[in-house]
């Protein structure tokens, strides 16, 4: 359909060029051009009347710039060619055949504006920790009343059989314990589940040996605190031999238990990612959520060892 056009299109041109060159009327060189433009480059009757009603072409446009437009323009308006364009950035001529030049890339929609939710998860931790903030301050709670209430005689001979060294340096080991877990969690959202290199290089390990050395370390504090019991039992300190010994053995035995869940809770994120076939997002969320807890055991460590064994 499109030659038929173009040659009537090419005998009208060529008729007005005739007429026009016995009239001397102005306008029969750009004539005489579409013409030339028509006939070897079949180009499509929209284009052509669209360069009758312009004007002449520019002459400072080069040969090469002039075909790329005239094959932009008839490509333009057929949807197959807008189609392939879109899919692999070069056009399509009528004829079917794909065109060497690149065109402009086919507008994108208008993105929609995305809210970046919470991850549901740490946010149900989050607030399960606060209720736990909540039970650790009624332990402080009832520890600061046990002391007013107990002669200050008999509170100073029970706080004197303490050991603020070996406290202090079990106390080391769980707020170092944290800053190992800190880094596994820096790995596991770089998804790097297991070490790059030696097991001497530290920069290269992997979460699960960071995770595994918090493990070790949280061990270490639990393995310390029961020793501290053992001796204080030894010097005649139980959980029923005066209202010290009870509040002592309450507010710090259930801070054991807690980093006693810590350590279940590493367990399974280890066996977690172990059992994994593909370290994603829910491995790595599953880090973070225990790092949350770990950090909560460590503060409230904090807090207890600074009241018990400095203010006692």
């Amino acid at each position: 359909m499109l030659l038929p056009a173009t040659a009537v299109l090419c005998a009208m041109l060529c008729l007005s060029h005739v007429v026009a060159g016995c009239s001397g009327a102005p306008g029969d060189a750009f004539r005489t051009r579409v013409f030339l433009a028509s006939w070897h480059m079949g180009v499509t009757t929209r284009s052509l009347f669209a360069w009758s009603f312009r004007g002449t072409l520019p002459p400072f446009v080069s040969k090469r710039e002039h075909i790329r437009e005239i094959v932009r323009k008839s490509t333009r308006a057929s949807p197959r060619s807008a189609f392939l364009r879109a899919s692999n950035g070069r056009g399509v001529s009528n004829n079917g055949s794909v065109s060497t030049t690149e065109t402009a890339a086919a507008p994108t929609a208008p993105q929609h504006v995305s809210v970046n939710r919470p991850n549901p998860v740490s946010v149900g931790t989050i607030v399960w920790l606060a209720s736990e903030l909540m039970f650790f301050a009624g332990l402080f709670a009832m520890y600061f009343t046990v002391r007013s209430v107990m002669p200050a005689e008999e509170w100073a001979a029970e706080t004197a059989k303490l050991n603020l060294t070996f406290a202090a340096i079990n106390t080391t080991v769980l707020v170092l314990s944290s800053v190992t877990c800190q880094m596994g969690v820096l790995a596991a959202e770089r998804f790097q589940p297991v070490r790059t290199g030696k097991i001497f290089q530290v920069g290269r390990w992997g979460m699960h040996e960071w995770m595994t050395l918090t493990y070790v370390m949280g061990a270490i504090f639990i393995g310390g605190q029961v020793f501290e019991y053992a001796e204080l039992v030894h010097e005649g300190v139980t959980i029923s031999s005066s209202a010290y010994g009870s509040v002592f053995y309450l507010t710090t035995g259930f801070h054991g238990l807690h980093v006693i869940g810590g350590l279940i809770a590493f367990l399974f994120l280890l066996g977690r990612s172990f059992a994994a076939r593909r370290f994603g997002h829910h491995e790595a969320t599953t880090a973070i959520v225990t790092s949350y807890y770990w950090h909560f055991v460590d503060v409230v460590w904090i807090a207890l060892f600074a009241v018990i064994y400095f203010l006692q």
